[in-house]
């Protein structure tokens, strides 16, 4: 004889109940079949209701193993996570903390309860974060900002923080220690300030060599009575000077590692002006103003300062008045395009400017292959040099 399945439970107790019913009154009764049908048909469905509840129950222990299990793993997120964690309310006050926030500030998570968060924020930083508070509770914004915080042995330490706001109006700040970063910012500033100071003390000394060379070659070419060779003299004293004022502007500057070619091409054409002493033709700079670094700002000085020379000495013969222009133009590829131009009696036919017997155009040719550029000539109711190079990252 098969035995028969018992349920346990309450619905189990009245699926046997009902069972031990339907028997009594079968034994009783033999001859009622209809109501003994009806019966066991009821104690049929009940035991079907009954595996059907008994299915939902394992699937609602399933999920709540399942929700408790991804609660303890929230938890151990939030309570472990690296960074601090606060709620405070419109008022500041803090509503809940992680661990990590009471270990950053030298605290069990207990003791923040209903603290105001100003507590922890250094005396001089109050100012900032109140109105870092403000721009977030009643504006709804998110901010982040970096200020000093207090530990409860009143230590600081710097912390990056970054706060938005809930639908309930509470505020959620998350805050970490920046601490070695804003050290580690603060080395780098330094040792970038004594740098400066050192580039600063090498432009200034460079400058003084080169002056005081260009001062012996002065007083050297006094004592020499040949004007060819005293000639000679002055143009290495005026190579020597341009150099020496990129290094004279770089010292003045904040910028060591850039000059302003504009202003520099103004001082050098001035200068160059005074050694000629050619009053009557007129020499311009012509340019916008154009930032240039030592690389290829001394490179272009040097070749302006024999252009202009080479115009001055050459294209104006016996007192003939003209002007000479030069400066500095970027066209839309980004490239440089220095320019030195006059309206005198033209370059020389028969002299081929790439393959000549000059130092100064020599030096030209030279120096333009060292910034990569590419000089061209051109003459027509005058004469035209102009060197393409590339422009510079970052280049003004």
């Amino acid at each position: 004889m098969v035995g028969k399945m018992k349920f346990h439970g309450d619905a189990g107790d009245l699926y046997n109940r009902a069972d031990n019913v339907v028997s009594k009154e079968a034994g009783r009764n033999p001859g009622d079949q209809t109501e003994l049908t009806v019966a066991k048909r009821l104690v049929h469905e009940l035991k079907v209701h009954q595996v059907e509840m008994e299915m939902q129950n394992d699937e609602l222990r399933r999920a709540q193993a399942e929700l408790s299990a991804e609660r303890a793993r929230y938890f151990d997120l939030y309570d472990l996570a690296p960074v601090g964690y606060f709620t405070v309310n419109e008022k500041g006050t803090i509503l809940a903390a992680n661990i990590t926030a009471a270990s950053l500030l030298g605290l069990v998570r207990t003791a923040l309860a209903r603290q105001q968060l100003s507590r922890f924020i250094f005396l001089e930083d109050q100012d900032l974060y109140y109105q870092f508070l403000k721009q977030i509770i009643p504006e709804g914004a998110s901010e982040e900002c970096e200020m000093r915080m207090l530990r409860a042995d009143n230590t600081a330490f710097w912390a990056h923080l970054l706060a938005s706001k809930a639908q309930n109006g509470e505020c959620r700040i998350t805050f970490k220690n920046i601490t070695e970063r804003k050290q580690a910012e603060e080395e780098v500033k330094r040792s970038l300030e004594e740098k400066n100071v050192m580039l600063k003390e090498i432009h200034h000394r460079v400058r003084n060599n080169m002056q005081v060379i260009s001062s012996l070659l002065n007083l050297q070419a006094r004592e020499i009575a040949d004007a060819t060779v005293r000639a000679l003299f002055e143009e290495s004293r005026g190579r020597i000077s341009s150099m020496a004022m990129v290094h004279e502007w770089l010292y003045r500057s904040n910028d060591f590692a850039h000059i302003d070619f504009k202003e520099y091409l103004q001082h050098l054409t001035e200068e160059i002006t005074k050694t000629y002493k050619r009053s009557e033709i007129t020499v311009l700079v012509d340019m916008e103003r154009v930032e240039l670094d030592m690389n290829a700002g001394i490179p272009c000085g040097l070749i302006v300062n024999e252009l202009i020379t080479n115009s001055l000495k050459h294209a104006f013969p016996d007192g003939r008045t003209g002007t000479i222009r030069a400066g500095i133009t970027r066209t839309g590829e980004g490239n440089n395009v220095l320019s030195v131009s006059d309206d005198g009696i033209g370059f020389p036919a028969n002299i081929n400017f790439r393959d000549t017997a000059s130092l100064g155009l020599k030096l030209v040719n030279v120096l333009s292959g060292q910034i990569h550029g590419k000089l061209e000539m051109v003459v027509d109711g005058g004469t035209k040099f102009s060197v393409s190079f590339p422009g510079q990252a970052g280049q003004v």
